[in-house]
């Protein structure tokens, strides 16, 4: 009933005590909602059981909202809410906000409370994302499982229920490096994020990224009330990354190689990081020999268990270090170490490296590398430099090519006249930083005797005839730890014309290296080198030759015959080169002498034996005396 006061007060005809009055809502927004019976109010604030009749409209106005009365059908029975005013003309359509229920999407405005004209104006309703590529959303989490290394793209689709209203998607917890797709306001409305995961880029996983789409309203009915904006349901995307475990610094690069001195410790760090949290790691190792010797025994490393530290954003990660202690024995062995990470049925793959195990480097000084006292003989210091190999080499190539003089040592020889004393200390030590002494020792002389086509060799485990060998006492150098020395002294005496190799040996304590080195010396035939106290006379008779022939040669020595300066070279006879070859009787009597002096000139000859000699051989003959 309508009381017909003002303002009016809507009542239930058939209401008995208490009396009920029809109630508008009373919390904004009010546009959509229900009117309902309540207790009647008969005073204090009762705004929302008010309401004042619009002729003009022919409608009812509730006075907390300013909204007017309608319904979405003309019948009995049918719900009552409020909205927006507007009047009807005609039986076209008309479309405003949106609301939920499916069943009030189309209502109207009561005309006189007779007839009912229908339009099509929704109430407003939130957005919501709708796909996650390409995945129906069934509640508000999508799981998405992923590569290291592989392009993840996936297409966010959002959608607002209200035809007119547009949409716009927000994201947080974007992941670094990766591309969300700006677009601008529509609906629906579709965005793209692309995203590689890769090592250290400063993610963790899983990744969580959350989306939500907020609409802008539209009120074609009447542009200047739009609704307000409202923010649809937050979906969460969880990215699970399949991580294989990773090797981190300072573990090392795959094929790197070390040397280790003997008797020093080695440490080869590994650090196993997975970005996985929650798996458990463990690193296997293997050491294998690379040498062909036996098997490396396994107690020369020592694993342990190390703090595990890293600068990178990886927190779950294992540490061990293998330190390894080889002895001398072990040097020169070549080695390697392999190792794999395991993380929850993945694996680093596996990693190997090298260790070379430096053998020992004993050597011979210099007198540049002596820098304490030597007791005055610094100078002395000599060093072998030649391979007996090298030599033996050389003197086999120019037999072959029939050279036969002193350019057999193709430049590797000193040249000393018989007569001649050479001398000088060897020293050796070592050049690393083990710790291991050094021996030395004489090794052995070869001869090399220039006679083509039979190349002959003398070898001996001594010194020559006339040589001497002495320890020498020195002190040690910085650098090159204890040292051994050796003197040697070596008068060429007459018929000890060749290539000479005078060889030594430098080794560690337990002769894991030796070190062999040679003095080469060439002593021509034919040629002296006066000493003191020598004459014509004296030199003469240590060759077995007439001193007539040794003055004829050396006319230097005519003014003084019977005293030759010492140091003064001397000629004994005459080089000869067979061109078409021959034999040694046939030379001594074309020269005028006999098997004997010859001999006694070219040592290699066996004493008074006819030898035949190929073309291009050098002789040294006696001068005729006429």
């Amino acid at each position: 009933t309508d009381n017909l006061g003002t303002p009016h007060i809507l009542q239930a005809q058939h209401s008995f005590d208490p009396v009920l009055c029809l109630s508008g809502p009373t919390t904004y927004p009010y546009t959509g909602k229900q009117v309902t019976l309540q207790l009647c109010k008969l005073s204090g604030d009762r705004d929302e059981q008010l309401w004042s009749y619009d002729a003009a409209k022919s409608t009812y106005i509730n006075k907390l909202s300013g909204q007017c009365l309608t319904a979405p059908k003309a019948e009995n029975g049918a719900i009552l809410f409020l909205l927006e005013c507007f009047a009807v003309t005609d039986s076209r359509p008309v479309s405003t906000v949106g609301i939920e229920h499916a069943s009030l999407i189309n209502h109207g405005t009561l005309i006189g409370g007779a007839s009912y004209v229908q339009s099509s104006a929704p109430i407003d309703a939130k957005p919501f994302i709708s796909q996650i590529g390409g995945q129906n959303l069934q509640g508000r989490k999508v799981v998405k499982e992923v590569s290291v290394g592989t392009e993840v793209v996936l297409g966010i689709d959002a959608t607002d229920p209200n035809p007119t209203d547009l949409v716009n998607i927000t994201i947080e917890g974007l992941p670094p490096d990766s591309f969300f797709e700006e677009v601008p306001l529509s609906r629906p409305q579709s965005r793209t994020l692309r995203w590689t995961p890769r090592y250290g880029a400063g993610w963790t996983n899983p990744v969580n990224v959350f989306f939500q789409v907020r609409d802008v309203p539209a009120n074609p009915i009447w542009p200047e009330k739009p609704a307000a904006p409202q923010l649809g349901d937050e979906v969460q995307l969880r990215i699970i990354v399949e991580i294989p475990p990773e090797w981190l610094s300072p573990t090392p690069a795959e094929g790197t190689q070390y040397n280790v001195t003997p008797g020093s410790s080695f440490t080869l760090p590994l650090l196993l990081g997975d970005r996985n949290v929650e798996d458990s790691l463990t690193i296997h190792y293997s050491l294998e020999s690379m040498d062909g010797q036996e098997h490396p025994p396994q107690n020369i490393f020592v694993v342990e268990d190390r703090a595990a530290t890293n600068g990178t954003d990886v927190t779950n990660v294992l540490s061990k270090a293998w330190i390894l202690t080889p002895t001398a024995k072990q040097g020169g062995r070549r080695l390697k170490a392999c190792f794999l990470g395991v993380a929850k049925g993945s694996n680093t793959g596996l990693r190997c490296i090298s260790i070379h195990v430096r053998q020992s480097e004993p050597i011979f000084l210099n007198s540049a590398d002596i820098t304490s006292s030597l007791n005055g003989h610094a100078s002395k210091v000599a060093r072998p430099t030649v391979a007996l190999e090298d030599l033996l080499a050389a003197y086999q190539k120019n037999l072959m090519s029939g050279v036969v003089t002193g350019d057999t040592c193709d430049q590797m020889c000193d040249e000393v006249f018989m007569g001649s004393t050479i001398s000088g200390i060897i020293v050796g030590g070592r050049n690393d930083l083990g710790e291991y002494e050094v021996s030395m020792k004489y090794s052995r002389t070869v001869r090399l005797l220039p006679f083509q086509g039979r190349p002959l060799q003398d070898i001996s485990l001594q010194p020559p005839d006339g040589a001497s060998v002495s320890a020498f006492g020195i002190e040690q150098q910085q650098g090159f730890g204890s040292l051994s020395a050796f003197s040697l002294e070596w008068t060429v005496g007459a018929g000890q014309e060749g290539v000479w190799a005078l060889c030594w040996e430098v080794f560690d304590t337990f002769r894991t290296a030796i070190r062999e080195q040679c003095f080469a010396v060439h002593v021509p035939p034919c040629a002296y080198v006066a000493s003191e106290g020598d004459s014509i006379y004296s030199i003469s008779t240590l060759f077995d030759l007439e001193w007539k022939s040794i003055l004829a040669l050396n006319p230097c020595l005519h003014a003084s015959p019977d005293t030759v300066a010492p140091g003064q070279p001397v000629q004994l006879g005459t080089m000869y080169s067979s061109g078409f070859g021959g034999n040694t009787l046939q030379l001594a009597a074309q020269y005028g002498t006999d098997l004997a002096h010859i001999t006694k000139l070219n040592s290699w000859i066996p004493g008074n034996a006819s030898l035949d000699f190929p073309p291009g051989q050098l002789i040294c003959v006696p001068t005729p005396i006429e």
